[in-house]
This record gives C-alpha cells, sequence and structure tokens, in this order.
C-alpha cells in the first residue's frame, strides 16, 4: 500500500494513546495516598452526573500528552521517510529499536552509573515535564518521589529522555548530540523539547490519529516500564 501511494503508519506507533492513558493512570494510584485517589480520582456514575473536577483536570491533562507524544512521533516518522526514503513503516520500527536501546542504557546508568547528586538533578528536571502538571501541583516533586517506587521513576526517566532525543535527534543521532540534549536538558530553564519547525511535503489530511506514549516504543525486547515519557 505504501508503495503504491498510501500513507501508511504501523500499529505499534497509532495504538499507543491507550498505553499512556493505562500507565498514567497506574501513576496516579502509586502517587496519591489511597484516601486521595478515592477521593479525586473516582466516582460512581450512576450517583454523581459528573467527576470530581480534578479527575477531570486529570484526564484532559493526559490527552494533551498523548497528542503530543503523537505529533512528536509523526515528525519523527516523517523526517525519516522524507529525509532517508526509509519506508513509513520501516521508520517506526527503527524508532522503536533506537528508543528501546537508549531506554535500557540510561536505567542502567541511572541505576549505577551516576552520582546521587546527577540523579536527583536529572530525575527532578524530567519529573517537572514527563507526568501531568496538576500531579505535581498537588503533590509536589518530593511528594511523588516520597510515595512511587525509585524503579518506576527510573522507568519514567528514561523513556522520557530516549524519546525525546531519538525525536529530536533522529535514529542516527551521534553520542555528541546526545551530550548537547542532556546538557539543554540539566541547564536552568531547559527543556529537551522537540524543535518546531515546518515538516517538508507533511500532507495536511493524513496524519496518523494514534499516540506513542512519551516514552518508550513498543516494539523491542520486552521489559517491565511504563510507558511514559
Amino acid at each position: 500500500l505504501e508503495q503504491a501511494g498510501e500513507h501508511v503508519f504501523k500499529d505499534a506507533s497509532t495504538n499507543k494513546g491507550g498505553v499512556s492513558s493505562s500507565s498514567l493512570e497506574v501513576f496516579s494510584a502509586l502517587a496519591l495516598p489511597d484516601k486521595e485517589h478515592s477521593k479525586l480520582m473516582a466516582y460512581d456514575p450512576d450517583k454523581h452526573s459528573e467527576p470530581p473536577d480534578f479527575y477531570a483536570t486529570y484526564v484532559q491533562q493526559i490527552l494533551d500528552i498523548i497528542i503530543e507524544n503523537a505529533r512528536q512521533e509523526f515528525r519523527a516518522i516523517w523526517t525519516c521517510n522524507q529525509k532517508d526514503g526509509v519506508p513509513k513503516v520501516e521508520a517506526t520500527r527503527k524508532l522503536s529499536i533506537k528508543i528501546n536501546k537508549m531506554c535500557d542504557n540510561m536505567e542502567k546508568q541511572f541505576k549505577s552509573g551516576m552520582t546521587e547528586q546527577e540523579k536527583q538533578q536529572l530525575v527532578r528536571a524530567v519529573l517537572l515535564k514527563a507526568v501531568p502538571p496538576l500531579m505535581i501541583q498537588h503533590l509536589g516533586v518530593d511528594g511523588i518521589l516520597a510515595r512511587v517506587p525509585e524503579n518506576y521513576i527510573g522507568s519514567i526517566v528514561g523513556a522520557w529522555v530516549a524519546s525525546r532525543f531519538v525525536y529530536r535527534y533522529g535514529i542516527n543521532a551521534s553520542e555528541v548530540s546526545f551530550f548537547f540534549f542532556m546538557r539543554s536538558l540539566l541547564s536552568i530553564g531547559g527543556d529537551g523539547s522537540c524543535e518546531e519547525a515546518p515538516v517538508a511535503g507533511t500532507p495536511t489530511a493524513k496524519r496518523p490519529a494514534g499516540a506513542v506514549v512519551g516514552s518508550v516504543a513498543e516494539e523491542g525486547p520486552p521489559a517491565q516500564r511504563p510507558k511514559l515519557g
């Protein structure tokens, strides 16, 4: 189909919105004390016409994350296709492999290759960007770190850093590029975000509807990690 001129996108890229939603639902259950979670994140539609304001806001912020991740995934796939001539389905596979490999390396560094000061600086910088703002406002970074297991935090950090780096620099990015990316991320006001620029030849009506988790790609070796990013 793609060779015949149709825009085809692999399910590993287009089906990730549900993974994002489920992962962030789990995250809220880990981060919030049980009583607060029951009050803020649960309701009986048979008894109440509207969910709690906290719940509604959190859901909207999850949607915002899904949309942003989908936008960045699409841009990475489209750039790979247009610049290097890689079929879009194959581009998803290459992106997945690159992101998973980097994420695994990040998690190893997080556990044994960083000083405690470096780790804390990275964790705090990434959490401010990777989780819904409402949870930061309600608990603060310290509140999240006090409740969410360390390995889960490490997975969030690794997934977010790996995906943002690959989205920004592409599948053939060098270690030098990663050095500058990390320096930007850890600098005051740095966000490691992808630069906004028009993508040449982007179709206006056939963008993929799915999302990736900000995050780790679905393909590659299975791992116990949240799909966040």
